[in-house]
């Protein structure tokens, strides 16, 4: 009986395998898309795995050009040209050009939500000018995509750009009291380059920050891992790798305005600026010290521009509020735009050397 029922049980897969088959050779693997708004509606340019070619886990890539009124008509009716249908099941990577997020991403994030193969992992991000511009300049490469999407992981483990899956982005755009961010990309002389953030107030582009500001920002928001910190330039420069980041926030309302504290806590290995086999202790805190003056500085211009130019809470102050002081929120809650940008935020900066190269272990 167990072999009979073993033997049903393996014809049923292979059967579903057979038809699975027969399924993916008529569609195509899409592993990036550039969407960008017109006038009519939306332009995308799919980048699709072929695996006709290429390494296994490098294939290599064609390009498909669509056009429609909207996300669903873009994307089905490229059926209509090629005879296959596109499959989002495996995408990697949506880019978006910056003049398409000024206008809201709302609309794609709803297709993105309700289309069933679409993994809510995927990553997010910003181009500069226009997204096919960006993406068709890469169309000799033989694996694109997977080369892009690499980067962005490189970018945000390093922390020049933040990681921000569609999951995470959207989570954000729903919550109360933060701004979402999502990693920017440029190209010059053909070479791309994912670093720094955009800036969201709502679904829409507000504005953008450098990658040391993002790292700032990053710092700030508890999303920071590791990565390297530098003070100034040239062969006076003192480089930090980053072995643990930490950070937390308090809010308390004195005297009828907002105060907002952001802790940051930092250890830090010194790895380029250092001389001698060893740090004494005077040395040791000239080195934190000077750290910790960088990271202060740094956060002073980050708070400049989300408050004063940019107007965005990305540091999530209000979610901390809506979360933990509710009573504080239900007053200020409804005009939080401009209760933050009244806000006094300030940071308090712990730096701890752990280490240089071989020595302080």
């Amino acid at each position: 009986m167990k072999r009979m029922l073993a033997a049903s049980a393996a014809l049923c897969m292979l059967l579903c395998g057979c038809g699975d088959y027969r399924e993916i050779d008529r569609r195509d693997i899409v592993s990036t898309v550039a969407a960008d708004r017109t006038p009519e509606g939306y332009k995308l340019l799919l980048e699709i795995a072929d695996m006709s070619s290429g390494a296994e886990n490098s294939p290599g890539a064609r390009w498909l050009s669509l056009e429609g009124a909207s996300l669903t008509e873009a994307v089905e009716g490229g059926v209509a040209g090629t005879g296959r249908q596109a499959y989002l099941g495996h995408m990697q990577l949506v880019v978006v050009g910056d003049e398409t997020a000024r206008q809201g991403l709302d609309d794609l994030l709803g297709y993105l939500q309700r289309t069933p193969d679409v993994h809510m992992t995927l990553a997010l991000a910003v181009a500069e000018g226009r997204a096919e511009t960006l993406l068709a300049g890469q169309q000799e490469s033989e694996a694109a995509a997977f080369d892009l999407s690499r980067a962005a992981i490189g970018a945000a483990q390093e922390g020049q750009a933040p990681s921000m899956p569609l999951y995470r982005f959207i989570a954000d755009r729903q919550e109360e009291g933060i701004e979402g961010i999502l990693p920017r990309i440029s190209q010059e002389n053909g070479e791309i380059r994912i670093e720094g953030a955009a800036l969201f107030r709502g679904d829409k582009l507000a504005g953008k920050l450098d990658p040391d500001l993002t790292q700032m920002l990053l710092m700030a928001r508890g999303m920071y891992d590791s990565g390297v910190v530098t003070v100034g330039e040239g062969e006076k420069a003192v480089a930090y790798i980053v072995r643990r980041c930490r950070a937390r926030q308090e809010v308390e309302q004195s005297g009828g305005s907002i105060r907002a504290c952001c802790t940051i806590s930092l250890e830090l290995e010194l790895s380029q600026g250092g001389h001698g086999e060893s740090l004494d202790e005077d040395r040791k805190k000239y080195y934190e010290s000077m750290a910790q003056a960088e990271i202060e500085r740094r956060f002073a211009a980050l708070r400049a521009l989300l408050q004063s130019e940019y107007g965005v809470d990305c540091l999530g102050i209000g979610r901390h509020i809506h979360r933990f002081h509710p009573s504080l929120w239900e007053q200020v809650g409804e005009d939080w735009d401009r209760q933050f940008m009244l806000c006094d935020i300030s940071a308090q900066v712990d730096v701890k050397l752990v280490g240089s190269g071989r020595s302080l272990r």
